[in-house]
């Protein structure tokens, strides 16, 4: 199967990985079953052909030792429902 490859950010604070740009590219696995592959022939209509891609590859372009946004949302949000309940 062909995957594509998406660019983004890990973020090691919670081992997150956030998508900046999909797809960035694609691999190709060159299997001539494969619809997706540049080796498929085009007047294939074979229904056994592979027509899904394969899992996502996460490139990593930039790296924070910090949580991600959503992380670091749902933290904050969470300390002022504790200081609401403390009062």
């Amino acid at each position: 199967m062909c995957q594509q490859i998406a660019e983004g950010v890990h973020y090691r604070g919670c081992s997150h990985f956030v998508v900046n740009f999909f797809p960035v590219s694609i691999k190709d696995c060159n299997q001539s079953n494969c619809t997706k592959s540049c080796r498929h022939p085009a007047n294939c209509y074979n229904p056994n052909c592979t027509r899904e891609w394969g899992p996502v590859i996460d490139k990593c372009s930039a790296m924070s030792y910090e949580k991600c946004p959503n992380c670091t949302a749902a933290i904050m949000a969470y300390q002022q429902q504790q200081q609401q309940r403390a009062r």
